[in-house]
């Protein structure tokens, strides 16, 4: 290595070291006046942290529910699944659950909300590693330094039991081996197998373009592997199988997962749900997933597309003297780009709630970390070329720059603007400890709460049942009550007033007011 690139690496370190700190910084739980700890904004947080510290406590990812045999199936929070006999098991793809469990085996159960930003780091260094080689070490560094400051990439490095920065993480460490392996150093072709096949466990969704991508770098790479460009695949393939023994162990089928509905489906849908996930889960909707890409793509960070526009430009103006390797990378682009655009650009989102309240949060922008990404080293070649035509001398100012308005635009959309923004969040968090707190101190250690949206608030000090409506219009809740009120003690929080405390059988009364909204514990009404 030079001594520029030696010095390009050290800052490069120094700056993951601040993100990692400040990462962790915002992570840590806020600090209230309970003793309720583990809370999450999301129910696919709150589950996957659940799942993830009970595998390390007991090796176990499946806990049973006698009573959901009186409550139909009801008796769980969101982003869980259920068996047909009740039992609840995670209703994701396993990956993540089982490394950050095994994790937390090893380092103790505080790792655990950790773990993502840690993997980010090395996630930022091997992208360093992978542009540095296809283009140069100059748009490699930039690159590296935008991602560190890339909002989508810092937010859910924050939001840290979503599955997507570890999902990316390992496949960039992966790619990084694959490219700089050589025939004598076999073990790096190993290593990133193993890196790319944990990546897919934790989102066997991805294994099209991912594998596609796999398939480039090793075509383009056969001269210097040999015949070891089959080991990757035996890798990726070893754990490929070792995730469905999982599946068949757990859901009774190796094609099932936990984004089955396990306790409706046949074997033959589920087995149509698992290639479905593969091609166009959510239909094909050219139009809506142009429209959702201009506005959770384009538009949600316009700043940087409009760099990396300019970028593309530079480049293809220099199109004649380019290296293979960045046509190839181009073209991978542009192929991986339109099938993840039209792949997650399609899906609807019945919910208008979660349209309403959230942008950065919204699934869209994770799903699509991966365009992010592959845009940055054109937004690093606008920076690099804009900083050229004011001046050699006034470059490296010129970038810095830049950097320090990224900084500031990605401080503002991911810490402070809007509903699903870290500041709000945290501050929501904070309120979901205190309802908790005091919903637990007035409710039985088996007591069941009947929850709109709030689930997330009250598992796993108490089980929920939660509904997107009001209990007295969901007539399939109210419906199995009466039996369940005669067995457990069941209570509901509302955020609404209920006048008319008696129906369908069950009373409702009113335990406490908390935070506007009302704690009822419901009992079976009286006979006239």
């Amino acid at each position: 290595m030079t001594k520029k690139s030696n010095i390009a690496l050290v800052i490069l370190l120094v700056l993951s070291a601040v993100f990692c700190i400040i990462n962790f910084w915002l992570i840590t739980p806020v600090k209230t006046n309970t003793n309720i700890l583990a809370r999450f904004d999301s129910p696919d947080e709150t589950a996957n942290y659940f799942w993830a510290k009970n595998y390390a406590q007991t090796g176990q990812l499946k806990i049973t529910e006698p009573l959901n045999s009186i409550a139909k199936n009801q008796i769980h929070p969101r982003s869980f699944n259920v068996m047909a006999d009740g039992s609840l098991v995670p209703g994701t793809f396993l990956g993540l659950i089982i490394l950050f469990g095994l994790m937390a085996k090893i380092f103790g159960l505080g790792i655990i909300i950790y773990l993502t930003p840690i993997l980010a780091v090395f996630g930022i260094l091997a992208f360093y590693g992978i542009i540095k080689k296809v283009f140069n070490p100059e748009i490699g560094f930039v690159s590296a330094v935008v991602l560190i400051f890339h909002p989508v990439w810092w937010y859910y490095s924050v939001i840290s039991l979503y599955p997507n920065i570890a999902f990316v993480s390992l496949a960039l460490i992966g790619i990084y081996f694959l490219l700089t392996a050589e025939k004598k150093y076999w073990w790096l072709v190993l290593l990133g197998g193993l890196s790319l096949g944990l990546a897919l466990t934790i989102r066997m969704s991805e294994a099209i373009w991912l594998l596609f991508i796999v398939a480039v770098v090793l075509f383009c790479r056969k001269e210097k592997l040999n015949t070891l460009v089959i080991l990757p695949f035996a890798v990726i393939g070893l754990a490929m199988v070792v995730a469905l023994l999982f599946n068949q162990q757990l859901y009774g089928s190796w094609l099932v997962t936990g984004y089955n509905q396990l306790h409706l489906s046949t074997s033959t849908c589920q087995t149509c749900q698992i290639f479905g996930g593969l091609f166009l889960p959510f239909g094909f909707h050219p139009l809506l997933a142009l429209k959702n890409f201009w506005h959770y793509f384009v538009s949600l960070s316009w700043w940087l597309m409009a760099f990396g526009l300019i970028g593309f430009g530079v480049w293809l103006a220099k199109l004649k003297k380019i290296q293979t390797s960045e046509l190839v990378f181009v073209l991978v682009s542009i192929v991986v780009g339109a099938f993840l655009s039209l792949y997650y650009g399609s899906l609807v989102y019945s919910d208008t709630i979660i349209q309403r309240f959230n942008l950065i949060g919204l699934s869209y922008v994770r799903y699509w970390l991966p365009l992010f990404i592959l845009v940055i080293p054109f937004v690093a070649i606008g920076l690099i070329w804009l900083g050229q035509r004011l001046g050699r001398r006034l470059k490296n100012y010129v970038i810095v720059l830049f950097l320090i308005i990224l900084l500031y635009q990605s401080a503002s959309l991911v810490v402070f603007l809007g509903d699903d923004s870290l500041n709000a969040m945290r501050k929501r968090i904070a309120s979901y400890k205190e309802i908790s707190a005091q919903v637990t101190s007035l409710t039985q250690p088996n007591a069941i709460i009947v929850t709109v949206r709030q689930d997330k608030v009250f598992f796993p000090d108490r089980k929920v049942i939660h509904t997107f409506e009001p209990l007295l219009q969901n007539q399939e809740l109210m419906g199995i009550l009466p039996a369940l009120v005669g067995v457990v003690p069941v209570y509901y929080f509302s955020p609404e007033v209920i006048r008319n405390q008696t129906a369908n059988g069950i009373k409702l009364n009113q335990v406490a007011v908390i935070n506007s909204s009302v704690l009822y514990r419901l009992d079976k009404a009286e006979a006239n």
